[in-house]
């Protein structure tokens, strides 16, 4: 069952499970070789005879017990890692992990997309969530006076690009055009996001991240983000149209 709020964020988003050995079926192995006149298949014989012993002779209590500990001493261990952490590092760590989750979501789904548009204007290119530090302003002699840092990734056609950018305790998202979006903070200072994620001190040590005043569960940002995708795509389709009129108007003249 998935949280109701996402902090931390999880971004290991399949469930597979552990893999598990079964040693009846290496019997198969050795039924179908030929080892006659060897004594190496003996040896293989008793070597997978008493790895089936020690299997199952395995005391599954004394298993629970320990690895129950050693869980509830890793989650001691990750709260004292929290106490250390000043409220500023806090904010910051939960919001990379809101943008990387971000990230995580779409990977899939624009890689299934660029599959059926291959080689089309349609094409969707990535950059991976990483620290990008701007300075804003310079003094005379050339040295920064103003510096800005965020943790961003974006999403980009042909067209356009959604900028996803964290800052504090706010996630935005931006829609660009592309030729625009190098220009990052300078540029989305003249835009109004089309969405945002806040963040605010649960008062347990955590941070509770919210969309338009509801809790910001994986359902929640999963469909926000897919929707923020389709309209991307939209967007993309209904400028490519317009240039196609465009052109075939100026050569009907």
């Amino acid at each position: 069952m998935r949280r109701n709020n996402l902090v931390p964020l999880n971004t290991n988003r399949s469930k597979a499970s552990d893999a598990q050995i079964n040693p009846n079926a290496l019997d198969d192995l050795f039924d179908n070789v030929d080892y006659s006149g060897s004594s190496t298949f003996d040896l293989a014989r008793e070597i997978i005879g008493n790895y089936k012993v020690r299997v199952q002779n395995v005391r599954m209590d004394f298993l629970q017990d320990m690895t129950r500990e050693s869980l509830n001493f890793l989650a001691g261990q990750k709260m004292n890692d929290r106490r250390k952490m000043s409220m500023d590092e806090m904010v910051e760590a939960s919001m990379k992990s809101v943008v990387d989750e971000v990230f995580t979501v779409l990977e899939p789904y624009i890689s299934e997309f660029n599959k059926a548009v291959a080689r089309t204007q349609l094409t969707v290119s990535t950059t991976s969530p990483a620290v990008v530090k701007e300075v804003l302003s310079f003094d005379s002699l050339r040295r920064p006076i103003q510096t800005v840092s965020s943790y961003r990734c974006r999403i980009s056609t042909c067209r356009f690009s959604v900028a996803v950018r964290g800052q504090q305790n706010k996630v935005e998202f931006y829609l660009l055009p592309v030729e625009h979006v190098l220009l990052l903070t300078n540029i989305e200072a003249h835009h109004r996001p089309l969405m945002t994620f806040s963040g605010e001190d649960s008062g347990i040590g955590m941070i509770d991240w919210q969309v338009e005043g509801k809790p910001l569960t994986a359902d929640r940002l999963e469909r926000y983000i897919l929707h923020m995708f389709d309209y991307l795509i939209e967007k993309t389709r209904d400028e490519l149209a317009a240039e196609s009129n465009q052109y075939y108007m100026a050569g009907a003249v």
